[in-house]
């Protein structure tokens, strides 16, 4: 896999620091690893772990991207909840 470079941050922009760009890097090879490969993680890029029930770690994508325990699993409950009653029919049909 590689690492690759999509840099959408202006760096004009005086508020925008070597942290932000480092991390909008590190996002962009994620994705474009992903999406090429289904796969994020790619040589020089922190591991991103792959989430099941034994392996309950996420990507925190902040200063340095690293993995870490599901921070508040309720209020993960309370997204899964909702995205559970947003493929039910009622709401496809409303949708349309």
């Amino acid at each position: 896999m590689r690492q690759v470079t999509y840099l959408r941050l202006d760096k004009e922009n005086p508020k925008t620091t070597e942290a932000d760009i480092a991390l909008s890097e590190a996002m962009s090879s994620y994705w474009v690893n992903f999406t090429e490969y289904g796969n994020p993680n790619a040589e020089g890029l922190p591991n991103w772990p792959q989430f099941s029930k034994e392996n309950q770690q996420l990507m925190c994508l902040k200063d340095e991207p690293h993995a870490s325990a599901v921070p508040d699993e309720k209020a993960m409950r309370v997204f899964d909840s909702y995205y559970q009653w947003r493929l039910t029919e009622e709401v496809q049909n409303w949708a349309k």
